[in-house]
């Protein structure tokens, strides 16, 4: 199931470590889009296709969402609700295949710069 799978991502890291749990995050999302970026990225072009051709129904699952949710638990039990799916929601908008392409694409940026581009949008998004 999804939930065993986000336990395992951070199985060796402690609930309340967050700096190695968000290192873990964004290495696990690094590692996924840059060793299968051709894959993401005709996934994305064709996700984006049938959106336009169907607005009704352009939703599409992933794990981005539960997995950052999972590795922000520390900040959970102090930071209210509506501030915690605001994180949650733009760490979501960095991960993924969208930024990657942004950052490559447009920011002629390497791939070990978008990494750091990463972490660095990452941590001003929780005030680390």
């Amino acid at each position: 199931s999804q939930s065993e799978r986000k336990e395992e991502l951070f199985a060796d890291i402690r609930t309340d470590d967050l700096p190695r749990r968000i290192d873990k995050l964004i290495d696990y999302h690094y590692e996924l889009l840059t060793n299968n970026e051709a894959e993401f990225r005709l996934f994305l072009s064709a996700v984006l296709k049938e959106s336009v051709q169907d607005s009704e129904n352009n939703t599409r699952a992933g794990r981005r969402i539960m997995l950052t949710e999972e590795a922000l638990r520390p900040l959970q039990p102090t930071t209210p609700k509506p501030e915690f799916d605001k994180m949650v929601s733009a760490i979501s908008v960095v991960l993924g295949i969208e930024s990657l392409t942004v950052l490559k694409d447009l920011c002629q940026l390497e791939n070990a710069e978008i990494q750091e581009t990463w972490k660095w949008m990452i941590n001003k998004i929780i005030r680390v």
